[in-house]
């Protein structure tokens, strides 16, 4: 679990505490995720967990160092998998990172304009 939390900013679970079976991965993630001393990896990450008995379905919300959202629903999903769905999503957002640093702008065609004008210019000055 140190491992998920790094490069999130929070998680926060909102749990249905009535659902029955239907909400054992996600309670067993909250077991996790709250006994897991995740300052060492993450300082700025916080976790804040909401059980509730309104019927609505439960849902684990996201937010990653860089301020995206994600919310998940995990009616009958296991530990594993709502683990997995996370680390899916944060890798998702990393390649996005990745590419925009590495991504070459594109050339701007009034430079080559401009370029092509000054060559021209001079060409025709050295006449």
């Amino acid at each position: 679990m140190e491992k998920l939390v790094d490069g999130l900013k929070s998680i926060s679970l909102r749990l249905y505490a009535f659902a029955g079976s239907e909400a054992a991965g996600a309670a067993e993630f909250h077991r996790r995720i709250a006994r897991c001393p995740t300052g060492r990896v993450n300082p700025a990450f916080t976790y804040s967990f909401e059980a509730t008995n309104d019927g609505i379905p439960y849902v684990l919300t996201v937010t990653h160092a860089n301020g995206e959202v994600a919310n998940f629903t995990t009616p009958g999903m296991s530990v594993g998998t709502i683990v997995e769905e996370i680390e899916s999503h944060k890798r998702v957002i990393e390649m996005a990172q990745w590419a925009k640093e590495y991504e070459e702008p594109e050339p701007d065609p009034l430079e080559e304009i401009v370029a092509q004008e000054l060559e021209r210019r001079k060409k025709k000055k050295g006449r």
